[in-house]
């Protein structure tokens, strides 16, 4: 993700109607996020429109989802970032906070082979940790 996508990831952002997108994320946070050292943005493109985008953080031993959008092409970014697990020699899994009424994104992560460990409560709700690990 660079800063030329920006327009269009905004645009992304907004038009979600995820529920974890009641606050959608603006252009400061985007940059506040993607100016840590550990976080890589990445974005999803058809032809020369971007079509969805994530946010992870790099581990020592794993990935961390920040954040995920994009509709269709969400089941393309996940297979992206299980794709750079299985190829690292460091790193054996991923895991992703995912808010309790995000139901269509608890279907892709099982469809996609992930397992709930266990849940979070805070003052935003409640979320399901979920991971993927190499060799599942």
């Amino acid at each position: 993700m660079i800063s030329r996508d920006l327009p269009e990831v905004l645009g992304i952002e907004a038009a979600a109607e995820e529920p974890q997108h009641r606050l959608p994320w603006d252009e400061a946070d985007l940059r506040r996020t993607m100016n840590v050292r550990y976080v890589i943005g990445m974005v999803a493109e058809v032809g020369a429109h971007v079509t969805g985008y994530m946010l992870y953080e790099l581990h020592e031993d794993h990935l961390t989802v920040v954040k995920l959008c994009g509709g269709e092409s969400l089941i393309a970014l996940i297979a992206k970032l299980k794709e750079k697990v299985t190829n690292s020699v460091k790193r054996t899994y991923l895991e992703f906070d995912v808010h309790e009424e995000d139901l269509c994104m608890q279907i892709i992560l099982r469809n996609s082979g992930w397992v709930c460990k266990y849940t979070l409560t805070n003052e935003d709700g409640c979320f399901y940790h979920f991971v993927w690990m190499k060799g599942w």
